[in-house]
């Protein structure tokens, strides 16, 4: 598990020498990077659960308000919206880097995609013109027409 430098008990542990190794803590996990083994914790309880991957909506016209983890014009912007893995927005949804708010600065997202055996979830900062047909609502029955744009 991966326990920030910023966590409150690391701070307090600081002053007397740091976590030392078989020092027992009751932590909470706050995310499940996707490629990465380890589970980001933190002494602190929320306030209220994470969202599971699996439950998260991505119809694209819901709106979420998150907070900016970081950004940079060559990978994009990874948001906080509550979900149990962060949500990246790709550098070519970013018209303007100027209007983007600081790492800590809240927006207004939407869920385009999500992988869930990926653990990944993109967004944009604008919504779909209309709601995302969901991959449980296909009817894969080869009768069933679906508008579609190639893109």
């Amino acid at each position: 598990a991966f326990l920030s430098s910023e966590d409150p008990a690391v701070i307090a542990a600081e002053r007397d020498g740091g976590l030392r190794p078989g020092t027992e803590l009751t932590v909470y996990a706050t995310s499940r990077p996707s490629g990465v083994s380890a589970v980001s914790v933190t002494t602190r309880r929320a306030e209220a659960p994470r969202t599971r991957l699996q439950d998260l909506l991505a119809d694209g016209v819901t709106p979420h308000v998150g907070t900016v983890l970081s950004r940079h014009p060559a990978t994009g912007m990874f948001v906080d919206i509550g979900c149990e893995v962060s949500c990246r927005m790709m550098p070519s949804d970013i018209a303007d880097w100027s209007a983007v708010p600081p790492d800590g600065g809240r927006l207004t997202v939407y869920v385009w995609n999500k992988q869930v055996f990926l653990g990944k979830v993109f967004v944009r900062p604008y919504p779909r013109a209309s709601r995302a047909l969901l991959f449980e609502e296909v009817q894969a029955d080869g009768m069933t027409p679906y508008e579609g744009t190639v893109m």
